[in-house]
């Protein structure tokens, strides 16, 4: 009877000692998780910031391209307009008896000279090709994003399977001898 008591006392003994290896091992899970989740928290950190980095110098180089466009635009139209008065003016001087055929004439030449100066490069087909380079930067930052989503989602199951795994039920079984004394025992 006493060695039976003192079975049951080891495989009880034994039996803290598995619950307490579970334990530990959960809490080796969970800081090993909590771990990764802060490395990938500050990783998603760091690649947000490189990108609104990114973002912000194209923007503020977009800004100055389209300042320098502008202004390149109004000195090319104020040149012209003044080159077409300038005809104008001098056409009418000239042409004192016919005015009227010679504006004609002068005020399409001007208007031909403007469209040569203005040339296919307008601002307006500046304005479009810079807009779609600003669209491309926001679909690789929608990129980045779905990727940093997917590896959190694996994390994430990863951590399931792991809880899963620490969680499952333990069982023990005694080894008897011959006449039916436990002598032993093991986990499963």
């Amino acid at each position: 009877m006493a060695q039976l008591e003192q079975a049951l006392m080891e495989a009880h003994k034994q039996n803290q000692e598995l619950q307490s290896g579970v334990q530990e091992t959960q809490m080796k899970i969970q800081a090993s998780t909590q771990e990764s989740q802060a490395k990938m928290q500050m990783l998603m950190h760091e690649k947000q910031a490189e990108l609104q980095l990114k973002q912000q110098e194209l923007q503020a180089q977009q800004a100055m391209d389209q300042q320098k466009m502008q202004e390149e635009a109004n000195i090319a139209i104020f040149k012209a307009k003044l080159e077409a008065e300038t005809k104008v003016t001098v056409a009418e001087i000239a042409a004192k008896g016919s005015l009227s055929e010679s504006l004609i004439q002068a005020e399409l030449q001007a208007n031909t000279e403007l469209s040569k100066t203005l040339g296919a490069e307008t601002p307006i087909k500046k304005l479009t090709d810079m807009h779609s380079q600003q669209l491309d930067v926001a679909n690789k930052h929608t990129e980045v994003l779905a990727k940093i989503g997917d590896v959190l989602g694996q994390q994430m199951d990863l951590h399931k399977q792991a809880l899963a795994a620490a969680g499952k039920p333990r069982k023990l079984t005694l080894q008897r001898d011959a006449n039916g004394r436990p002598i032993g025992g093991r986990v499963n």
